[in-house]
């Protein structure tokens, strides 16, 4: 298993010879980034088997290139309102109902990816959502934004869901980080390996 950042939170991941792209690209909305031209390009000639979206907000989704994947009929396309679970080969991701971190009432959706290794993709769901994934089995890898990290307390429940490997997303472009939340989850999480922070378009081998 390994996945590649793509994105401001979102990922490549590639399990059991299935590629699926976990809001994979987006638009840049200082002081996150977007998805460079040369990432866009790559999936562009050479598609996922499967395109997840957990919402449409710009920095999670750039909606046209999704809408461009979906009408090509390349892959699977999956977002809020737009399918519910894909399985290609042994591998069936499934969405669950969350509630997102902001204000407002916005459609998301957070990933169950079950393979040969099991997989959360949170997108931008607020950790008060953990409820909603009761039914299903401990993960051996989370992707989850910064909130899962950013303090003592959501650290500790990040580390109490018993994954093997934590994946920490939505971070901003140190330059614009104006409330300091790199040094809040670098201080919460220091010291513990199992906490990792991908550059972008930067692989993680997880075997």
């Amino acid at each position: 298993m390994k996945i590649t950042r793509s994105a401001n939170s979102g990922v490549l991941l590639v399990l059991d010879g299935v590629k699926i792209l976990l809001d994979g690209v987006c638009n840049e909305l200082p002081p996150y980034l977007g998805t460079p031209e040369n990432i866009r390009r790559e999936f562009s000639q050479d598609p996922p088997d499967i395109f997840a979206v957990t919402h449409f907000h710009p920095d999670h989704c750039d909606e046209d290139f999704f809408q461009g994947y979906s009408r090509a009929g390349n892959g699977i396309a999956l977002a809020p309102g737009i399918g519910r679970t894909a399985t290609v080969g042994q591998v069936t991701v499934t969405a669950v109902d969350t509630r997102h971190i902001g204000k407002g009432n916005v459609p998301h959706v957070s990933y169950v990816i079950n393979g040969s290794r099991r997989v959360w993709f949170m997108g931008d769901a607020s950790p008060l959502s953990l409820g909603s994934f009761g039914d299903y089995l401990s993960p051996h890898l989370i992707i989850a934004p910064y909130a899962y990290a950013n303090t003592p307390l959501s650290y500790k429940n990040t580390k109490g869901l018993g994954a093997d490997n934590v994946i920490i997303m939505h971070l901003p472009n140190p330059e614009g980080d104006e409330y300091g939340i790199l040094d809040s989850v670098l201080g919460c999480t220091a010291g513990d390996t199992a906490f990792r922070f991908p550059q972008m378009n930067e692989t993680l081998n997880f075997d």
